[in-house]
């Protein structure tokens, strides 16, 4: 066997594992009522999990890839019908992080809303950035300043989700809270 036909073959197996792999993903969503598909943290959860670090919002960026790489448009209806979800979920959701809420959300929102061309996710991805923009303190979210949870996320989210006030909102404050130590900055 050559060897482009060795990496054919390796390609092959690889699309075949990532096909068993959606097919499980799509077999393991939730459907929520008319509010569309979601899916827990672990399949043995009873509740929907909408967040980017561990639910629906981490699947949306999947089935997107999904769709253009196999062209399939299973992946984008499911993809549109996840958005569906966490639109319904943003205007009651607390948590303002990338990981765990509204930024990872409008995040998954907005990338459905420029691949798919689906209005209701951009105009959700927009309330959702709107609420952490509201409930800024003028230094963080909340306790934490970090990747997860804080500051930073939201400045990486907010940034991919194409609010660039935002991003540099939830940024500033690293330029006066920074401390200097021997080993740089913290």
């Amino acid at each position: 066997m050559t060897a482009a036909e060795t990496t054919n073959v390796a390609v092959d197996k690889v699309e075949a594992l990532a096909a068993d792999a959606l097919r499980w993903l799509l077999g393991s969503a939730r459907e929520v009522g008319d509010k569309g598909l979601a899916w827990a943290a672990m399949p043995s959860d009873d509740e929907p999990d909408p967040s980017l670090y561990s639910g629906t919002a981490g699947i949306v960026p999947v089935l997107l890839e999904a769709w253009r790489h196999f062209g399939d448009d299973r992946y984008g209806d499911a993809a549109l019908r996840a958005a569906r979800s966490l639109s319904a979920v943003v205007d009651g959701w607390e948590d303002n992080s990338l990981y765990c809420g509204l930024a990872g959300m409008a995040l998954a929102l907005r990338a459905v809303h420029d691949e798919l061309g689906a209005p209701d996710a951009a105009a959700a991805a927009d309330r959702a950035l709107d609420l952490v923009r509201a409930r800024f303190d003028g230094t963080r979210w909340g306790d934490w300043f970090e990747l997860i949870g804080g500051n930073a996320g939201i400045g990486l989210g907010a940034l991919a989700a194409g609010d660039t006030d935002l991003a540099v909102l939830a940024l500033e404050p690293y330029l006066r809270t920074a401390e200097q130590t021997p080993a740089g900055l913290w």
